[in-house]
C-alpha cells in the first residue's frame, strides 16, 4: 500500500513537472513571436479590451503654389506691346493653417482596417505693387485686351498693382489596410480606396495709375477708374486612389516613416473669367468725372481625368500600452500634395481658348495625434 502510494505521488510530480514545462515552452514561443514577428503579422497596435477604434487630429501649415496664375507682367515703361522683356508677376502664395480629422475601425476579417481622412485647407493672400520709375505693368493674356482698349495688338500701362486670391481644398479618403510588419522593426503597411476632392480658388488683379490728368482713358485711382480681371477655377473629382505607408522604428518608441498616395480622379473643372474696365473718359479738371464701364465674361466647363499625387516624410513617437486600453501616437512631417491639370484657365482672345491644364500643389509641415482604444 505505502509502494502504491509512493508511486501515485511521483506520477503527479512527473505530470506537474511536465505540464511546466509545456507551459514554458509556449510562454517562451509566445515572446519569441512578439520580439520576432514573423513576416505579414498583424502591425497592431495590442491592446487588453480593444474596441478597435482610433481617432486622429491634426493641423497643416502650409502654402498652396498654382500655375496659369500670373496676372501681369513688369516691363520698360516705353514698352506698350505684350510681352517684351518682360518678368511675370505671380499670384502670392503666403502659408496659412489647415486641420485634418480621421476615424478607423480595424476589426474586420483577418484584422483589416476600414479609415475615413478629412484634410481642409484655406488660405487668403493678398498683396500690393508699385511700378519702379521707369517702368509699368501689362495686364497678362488671361486678361481680356479688347475690353481695356478696344484693340488686341497693344495695351495700356499700368503704376499699380493689387491682386489677392482664396483657395479652399477638400481632400477625402475612404481606405481599406491591413497594418503589417515585415519585421519587428518594419512596417508595409498598403491602402486601397477611393478619393474625393473639391477645389475653389478665386483670384482678383486690379490695375490702376495715379491720375489721370487728360482726356485719354489712363484708369486713374483719384478718379475712380480702375482695370480688373477676376477668376473662379472649381474642381469636383473622385476617382480610386492606392497608397503605401512604411515605418522604421529606430529606437523602441521613436521611429522614421513616410506615405506615398497616388489616385486617378474623373471630375469637373469649372473657369470663370471676367474682366471689368473703368475707364476715364473726360478730363479731372472737368466736373463731374464720366466713366465708361466694360465688362466681358467667359465661362467653360470640362469633365476629365486628373491625376493626384501626395507624400509625407517624417518621424513618428508611438507608445501601446499593453496593460491598458489605448494607444497613443504623434507625428510631425514634411507634407505635399499635387493636383493635376485641375485647372482649365481661359485665355480671352478675340476668339477665347481654354488652355490644356495646370495644377495646384500644396506643401508644408504636418503635425497629427492618434489614439486607440
Amino acid at each position: 500500500m505505502k509502494n502504491q502510494k509512493f508511486y501515485n505521488i511521483a506520477k503527479i510530480a512527473l505530470a506537474s513537472f511536465v505540464m511546466l514545462g509545456i507551459e514554458g515552452a509556449n510562454q517562451q514561443n509566445k515572446e519569441a513571436n512578439e520580439t520576432t514577428c514573423a513576416p505579414l503579422c498583424f502591425g497592431g497596435p495590442f491592446l487588453d479590451c480593444d474596441e478597435g477604434y482610433d481617432i486622429s487630429a491634426g493641423v497643416l501649415y502650409e502654402q498652396i503654389l498654382a500655375q496659369a496664375g500670373e496676372v501681369a507682367s513688369l516691363t520698360d515703361r516705353a514698352q506698350t506691346f505684350y510681352p517684351s522683356n518682360a518678368v511675370s508677376v505671380q499670384q502670392p502664395a503666403n502659408f496659412g493653417w489647415g486641420f485634418m480629422v480621421g476615424l478607423g475601425y480595424k476589426k474586420l476579417i483577418d484584422n483589416w482596417r476600414a479609415a475615413f481622412e478629412y484634410y481642409n485647407l484655406t488660405i487668403i493672400n493678398n498683396a500690393s505693387y508699385g511700378s519702379a520709375y521707369g517702368q509699368q505693368y501689362l495686364s497678362s493674356a488671361y486678361w481680356n485686351q479688347w475690353v481695356e482698349n478696344l484693340n488686341p495688338l497693344s495695351t495700356f500701362g499700368f503704376a499699380n498693382l493689387d491682386i489677392g486670391n482664396k483657395t479652399t481644398i477638400n481632400d477625402m479618403d475612404f481606405i481599406l489596410q491591413r497594418p503589417t510588419m515585415l519585421s519587428p522593426d518594419l512596417e508595409m503597411t498598403t491602402s486601397y480606396g477611393i478619393n474625393f476632392t473639391t477645389l475653389t480658388r478665386r483670384q482678383v488683379a486690379v490695375l490702376t495709375n495715379d491720375s489721370s490728368a487728360t482726356q485719354v482713358p489712363l484708369f486713374g485711382s483719384l478718379q475712380g477708374g480702375f482695370f480688373q480681371n477676376y477668376q473662379k477655377i472649381m474642381w469636383y473629382g473622385v476617382g480610386p486612389m492606392v497608397a503605401l505607408h512604411s515605418v522604421w522604428k529606430y529606437w523602441n518608441t521613436i521611429g522614421i516613416f513616410g506615405d506615398m498616395e497616388v489616385g486617378l480622379q474623373y471630375g469637373l473643372s469649372d473657369c470663370r473669367t471676367s474682366t471689368f474696365a473703368k475707364r476715364n473718359i473726360q478730363s479731372v479738371t472737368s466736373r463731374p468725372v464720366f466713366f465708361q464701364p466694360l465688362e466681358a465674361v467667359l465661362q467653360n466647363k470640362a469633365f476629365q481625368f486628373s491625376p493626384m499625387v501626395s507624400g509625407k516624410v517624417g518621424a513618428v513617437w508611438a507608445e501601446t500600452y499593453k496593460d491598458e486600453v489605448i494607444a497613443l501616437k504623434f507625428e510631425i512631417a514634411y507634407d505635399i500634395v499635387s493636383y493635376m491639370n485641375v485647372m482649365k484657365v481661359l485665355t480671352p482672345d478675340i476668339a477665347y481658348r481654354s488652355e490644356n491644364g495646370a495644377g495646384i500643389v500644396r506643401q508644408g509641415l504636418f503635425f497629427s495625434g492618434a489614439v486607440d482604444f
